[in-house]
């Protein structure tokens, strides 16, 4: 947070992780502008239920997808981005626990969902536990950067057959870690926080 441009206009961490709310503290007392208690971070629920995402969850990051050319035809050759910023967060994201993790998908898929073309870009750190702590990666977004991220294809098939499908997930951990930690299946470990679908259009 000392590192972003938030303190100087008077923010800190509770302004976003302890939102303010006019409530009554007790019964018996008159409404007055106080703080939530439940400091809202990760979208990843903290027991399993019905509910896939935190409540009242908001998403540091702004997420917009773009096609290139946006026309296509037969043969074409196209590339799909996605541009990220930090827009809301004054630390990086992800943050929290080494293991936290965002990651992007982007795939290329027919109508009956076969995928044609897809990827997937990491972004956290990555450590070396044993036998001693080093850090070997960090690609987390600061405050207020941005970044984009690609997927290039050739149109195969009639593009109006076609669709691009992006995704982002907030995970806690991986599955082998889960996994390890025999808490697979148990606890929540990830939570979709964008998904979106679009359709190729033909170039006239």
């Amino acid at each position: 947070m000392e590192k972003s441009p938030y303190p100087k206009i008077g923010q800190n961490c509770i302004s976003c992780h302890m939102p303010a709310i006019y409530r009554r503290l007790t019964p018996s007392t008159k409404p007055r502008w106080a703080r939530q208690h439940t400091f809202i971070g990760s979208a990843v629920p903290k027991t399993i239920g019905k509910d896939k995402i935190v409540k009242d969850y908001i998403n540091g990051l702004d997420i917009h997808v773009k096609l290139s050319p946006a026309h296509l035809a037969l043969k074409d050759s196209a590339y799909i981005t996605v541009s990220l910023k930090n827009q809301r967060a004054g630390h990086d994201i992800p943050t929290g626990d080494p293991e936290h993790f965002l990651l992007i998908k982007i795939r290329l898929m027919t109508k009956k969902n076969k995928v044609l073309r897809d990827t997937s870009f990491f972004i956290g750190q990555k450590w070396e536990w044993w036998p001693k702590a080093i850090k070997l990666s960090d690609n987390r977004l600061k405050a207020l950067e941005s970044r984009n991220y690609f997927l290039a294809f050739k149109v195969s098939q009639p593009p109006q057959q076609l669709f691009y499908e992006v995704t982002a997930t907030m995970n806690r951990m991986t599955k082998k870690i889960a996994e390890f930690d025999k808490l697979l299946g148990k606890y929540p470990i990830e939570a979709e926080i964008y998904k979106q679908r679009f359709r190729l259009i033909t170039r006239k």
